[in-house]
């Protein structure tokens, strides 16, 4: 047990450095870590590959794509929670 607890120090220290790197917690049910993994990619590299804004996703709340309902993104994402 040691040698996880160990493990998982090193893990939460180089999130602690690395913004890209999250931590999620395993001792919950495998259907919200899934979950929480799925929206993780989701809001981030298909969100980013799949914004039509040349400089980035910057405002998703005020987007006039999404607000025209002709975002790539958020309809991809709105399925995805369904």
């Amino acid at each position: 047990m040691d040698y996880l607890n160990e493990c998982g120090e090193i893990f939460r220290t180089l999130a602690s450095r690395h913004d890209e790197m999250q931590v999620i917690d395993g001792t919950r049910p495998i259907v919200d870590i899934a979950q929480e993994l799925l929206m993780t990619v989701v809001d981030g590299p298909v969100k980013d590959r799949l914004c039509r804004k040349p400089w980035g996703c910057d405002d998703p709340i005020l987007c006039v794509w999404r607000l025209a309902d002709a975002c790539d993104w958020i309809t991809f994402r709105r399925r995805i929670e369904a």
